[in-house]
């Protein structure tokens, strides 16, 4: 997750819940938090998406970005679902290398 989002990422934490998996990494600086969810509908997936959230155009069957916090503090979260299964990666590294590390991993499931 790292190497892809460029960050120094260690302490890899994983937690299952039902239909959600989650995977914690301590770095410098802000955490990095990637989830995969299973059984999601396109019903679901909107109704999760936060009203300020950006469409993102092309990223499988739908997707959505959204940035809080400051220029020195910003956490950025890119959400897609393809299918039924949804992979959101909320990291401080930006936007693009997240859409990168949701492609990838989308590429594996």
């Amino acid at each position: 997750m790292g190497k892809a989002l460029n960050l120094r990422l260690q302490g890899q934490r994983e937690t299952v819940d039902k239909a959600v998996t989650t995977c914690n990494y301590v770095g410098a600086g802000m955490p990095v938090e990637v989830r995969f969810t299973t059984n999601v509908t396109a019903a679901s997936f909107a109704q999760g998406r936060p009203e300020k959230a950006k469409v993102v155009e092309g990223l499988f069957d739908e997707a959505y970005e959204s940035s809080a916090g400051g220029a020195e503090t910003a956490q950025h979260t890119v959400v897609a679902r393809k299918g039924k299964t949804q992979i959101e990666v909320m990291s401080p590294a930006g936007v693009e290398p997240s859409k990168k590390l949701i492609t990838d991993l989308f590429s594996r499931v």
